[in-house]
C-alpha cells in the first residue's frame, strides 16, 4: 500500500486514488439555519447526518475539503 500526501501535507486516506470525489456546491452560506457544524470529522459528519433526517437545516463547515 502508497501512501499519498497533499498539497498541504497531511496524508489523503487510501480509498483516495479510487473514488472520484463530487463537486461541492459553491453557493453563499444561508442567511440562518437550525445547526452549524464546525468540523466535518467522524462526529460532525454524523450529527449532520442525524439532524437532516430530523429535518433540520443544516450546514457543515470545515477547514479541509471533505473527505480528507
Amino acid at each position: 500500500m502508497t501512501y499519498n500526501t497533499a498539497q498541504n501535507g497531511f496524508a489523503l486516506p487510501y480509498w483516495h486514488d479510487h473514488v472520484s470525489m463530487p463537486q461541492l456546491s459553491q453557493e453563499a452560506l444561508p442567511e440562518s439555519v437550525d445547526c452549524a457544524i464546525v468540523g466535518a470529522g467522524f462526529t460532525g459528519l454524523c450529527v449532520a447526518l442525524h439532524l437532516l433526517q430530523a429535518e433540520r437545516s443544516v450546514v457543515l463547515l470545515d477547514a479541509m475539503p471533505l473527505g480528507q
